[in-house]
């Protein structure tokens, strides 16, 4: 919520009311009951110190511990005044990706207009509504399933149109590097830009105190709107509110700055601190770039249509020029200008001579221009040219049993198929249709007998350039038509026709390309023991970068009393994700298991039976796509591709010091663990745990030491520990990230019986080293270096 100066009067009055307005805000309610029991997490607010007034708005966010009912409201500009709003990312349920997950944009009312703020664009999953409490306006609020530890950037932008002020949200999932236009909202004030108190908050807007929720935010940027320049927001405050039961705390490294409240977080940074960030002056962009998909001109209507290159930045306006001569030269016959963000195609009247030439602009949100010059042509096309086509299939006394449409533009062939018998003189397959993806995945499958009745059915089946569609017909050459709907031009497609579908329309192929098992997005593994029975089920999809590992319970084979199979993923560096291994003879539980693989990785199966001449077959591979299947023999090892899984000799070897997990272990008198130390990449933090007792009575100086350093060279944790003191047990925390120090000590860490009372163990890996009498370590990207 803004941070706005009240008096005590209406403070009480929000106060008061506050549980009523939570629904109408942020959309998931809670009662006034429930919201009176409950205590706040502290909001956190961060902001830039070198800001202007500015027409684009841009940062990057990821989430690192997520709770319900929060907000991150990651731009928040021109508070109490004109155009003010907010737009940020919520978590509306739950703790995880399981939750609600959701895009917000908001703008209150206008000040110097009666007029109402429209929605000019919501995407596919966005809604907008009106709302209350603080103050009046509109809202949007787009289902979004952002991802833990992932980085999105969030990018707003404002214009001028007809005497209004447009803003636009757009959304780029950096992992992927795409873009998406979320929403375009229509206030109807002149002039308006980001002008002030441009900022970030963390809120809990529901009383959840008691559970943690952080983010960290990089690569803040605004563009002036007095000369177009960018103003990097390297310079960033930290501060929150004091007022409630909860701690917050926040930090920064020279990537990105850090907030954090609820539970038992605990501030370092006081009442505030600003941190200092290394960034670039002004934003990585990307490409801007976009593919002509059709221009047709037929009965003085000329129709464009364009698509956007996967990567490539947002279109923000677009420009059509039309001329009667290659080189572009002179004026423009019609100019179709004023096209809109959202828009991809245009379809106008004109008159135009036999042949012209059309440039085409578009510019993206960044003001950068592409032009392309594509030729028209005056007059009808090829019948395979266009976006729109029908075929019909007729059987005896020329009944028409299946109808089907293609429509290009919209990704989706609509398949009608009427009751009856077709053609009861032939016993056997009279027609099919088929429809193949370009990775090889039969998507629709339809064969049609003769003499059998044929329910009525309708089915939507999408398909896309690159895409394969094979229709038959016995009595092709009579009763089997293609149609180009948009020219009216029609020919029989004979006994077979296989078409690949292009950028221009159609193209007529010999055949659908042959896949491998190897090739596309969705595998099964079958593990098979004694009596054939299934005891391990493994389904990756590469698509949702999951695999599901399913164990069935029993025993899987008692005549072998070692390993009989085995399961085993390792990501692109090393770390090894999950280790399963299966004993012939010992009982085993039913297991589900959820692992994350994605491109890069490794997967290895083994079966002890997996070459036998009879029992092969009991550990098997299915592309369930194209549902090939082949024996995988004693061992199979796969690497993760885009195109599918690529088989590898091995898998990526790894050290002790590579991977995100480590654990040092050191013991006294009798092997007894006097403490442990553990260190966690991911969340840039140490545990140190001592036991209590006497580490070892024989000696009377430091026996055993602990220490933390930064990057600096400041000491964060020092912990020195005597032989023959008394030791109590004690639980610290310390932070530690890239670039800081870990130094461990063990006085017998080079005997050679002892020498196992001081090792290192890597948790991912689960290799082990011994650390020696002293070893200091330097935390990198990849892991630990030994210094």
């Amino acid at each position: 919520m803004f941070k706005v100066k009240i008096n005590r009067r209406i403070k009480k009055i929000i106060m008061i009311t506050a549980a009523c307005t939570m629904l109408s805000m942020y959309g998931t309610p809670i009662s006034i009951s429930e919201a009176a029991m409950r205590s706040n997490a502290p909001s956190v607010y961060v902001t830039p110190q070198n800001t202007a007034a500015s027409d684009i708005i841009s940062i990057d966010w990821s989430p690192i511990q997520t709770a319900p009912y929060t907000y991150w409201a990651v731009h928040n500009w021109n508070q109490g005044g004109e155009g003010g709003g907010y737009a940020g990312f919520q978590q509306q349920s739950g703790f995880n990706q399981t939750g609600k997950r959701t895009l917000h944009f908001a703008l209150w009312d206008p000040i110097a207009s009666n007029q109402a703020i429209k929605a000019e664009y919501l995407s596919p999953t966005s809604e907008a509504s009106r709302f209350g409490g603080e103050g009046t306006g509109l809202k949007v609020q787009t289902t979004y399933n952002w991802k833990d530890s992932e980085w999105y950037r969030m990018t707003l932008r404002s214009w001028q149109e007809d005497g209004h002020t447009k803003f636009g949200q757009w959304i780029k999932d950096n992992k992927l590097n795409q873009w998406k236009l979320v929403a375009i909202m229509d206030h109807p004030v002149a002039n308006v830009a980001f002008n002030y108190g441009l900022s970030m908050f963390q809120e809990d807007w529901a009383g959840n105190g008691q559970d943690v929720r952080e983010a960290r935010l990089k690569n803040g940027y605004s563009r002036k709107v007095s000369d177009k320049q960018w103003n990097s927001w390297n310079n960033q405050r930290i501060s929150g509110q004091h007022d409630t039961s909860y701690q917050y705390d926040g930090g920064g490294t020279s990537e990105y700055v850090w907030v954090k409240a609820g539970g038992n977080t605990q501030s370092t940074i006081g009442t505030g601190r600003t941190f200092n960030l290394n960034q670039p002056s002004q934003p990585e962009m990307g490409n801007f770039d976009f593919d002509i998909q059709s221009i047709r001109f037929e009965n003085e209507n000329l129709n464009v249509s364009w698509k956007l290159k996967e990567q490539s930045t947002p279109q923000f306006k677009g420009k059509i020029e039309i001329y009667d001569n290659e080189k572009l030269t002179g004026q423009p016959l019609k100019v179709i200008d004023n096209i809109k963000s959202y828009q991809t195609e245009v379809s106008q009247t004109m008159q135009l001579p036999q042949t012209a030439y059309a440039k085409i602009t578009l510019t993206d949100i960044f003001d950068r221009t592409v032009e392309k010059k594509v030729g028209i042509t005056n007059g009808s096309s090829d019948i395979l040219d266009g976006n729109q086509f029908a075929w019909s299939l007729k059987g005896i006394s020329d009944f028409e049993f299946a109808k089907i449409n293609l429509n290009k533009s919209t990704e989706e062939m609509q398949i009608e198929l009427k009751a009856g018998v077709p053609h009861h003189y032939f016993n056997e397959t009279y027609a099919s249709i088929k429809v193949q993806n370009a990775s090889g995945k039969v998507v629709y499958n339809k064969d049609i007998y003769g003499n059998k009745q044929q329910s009525a059915e309708s089915e939507k089946v999408p398909v896309k350039v690159g895409d394969y569609i094979e229709v038959t017909h016995l009595e092709g050459v009579h009763r089997a038509t293609f149609t180009n709907v948009e020219n009216s031009k029609q020919e029989s497609f004979g006994k077979k026709a296989i078409y690949e579908v292009t950028k221009e329309g159609l193209k007529k192929v010999d055949k659908m390309p042959e896949t491998t098992i190897l090739d596309g997005n969705q595998f099964a593994w079958s593990l098979r023991g004694y009596s054939d029975r299934e005891i391990a089920k493994v389904n990756y999809n590469k698509t949702t970068e999951e695999m599901k590992v399913k164990l069935e319970a029993g025993v899987p084979h008692s005549y072998f009393t070692s390993t009989y199979a085995s399961i085993k993923v390792q990501n692109s560096s090393g770390n090894v994700m999950y280790n399963k291994e299966i004993v012939g003879n010992k009982n085993q539980n039913a297991e589900t298991k959820t692992v994350p693989v994605k491109v890069g990785d490794y997967i290895e199966l083994t079966h002890i039976e997996g070459e036998a001449t009879k029992e092969k077959m009991r550990a098997t591979l299915t592309n369930l796509e194209n549902n090939k299947n082949e024996t995988i023999g004693k061992t199979a090892r796969y690497q993760v591709t885009k195109e599918g899984l690529k088989k590898v000799e091995k898998m990526l070897e790894t050290t002790v010091l590579d991977g995100d997990q480590f654990a040092w272990s050191l013991k006294g008198y009798s092997d007894r663990e006097i403490v442990k130390v553990e260190y966690n990449k991911a969340i840039e933090k140490i545990q140190i745990k001592l036991e209590a007792g006497i580490p070892h009575s024989y000696f009377t100086s430091t026996y055993a030491s602990i220490k933390v350093k930064n990057a600096s060279g400041n000491v964060l944790y020092n912990k020195e520990i005597a032989g023959n003191k008394q030791q109590n047990a004690e639980i610290q925390t310390v932070p530690a990230k890239v670039g800081d120090y870990i130094e461990i000590t063990h006085i017998e860490g080079e005997a050679q019986k002892e020498k196992n009372r001081a090792i290192l163990i890597n948790l991912w890996n689960n290799k082990k080293e011994y650390i020696g009498e002293k070893r200091t370590y330097q935390i990198t990207s990849t892991g630990l270096l030994i210094k």
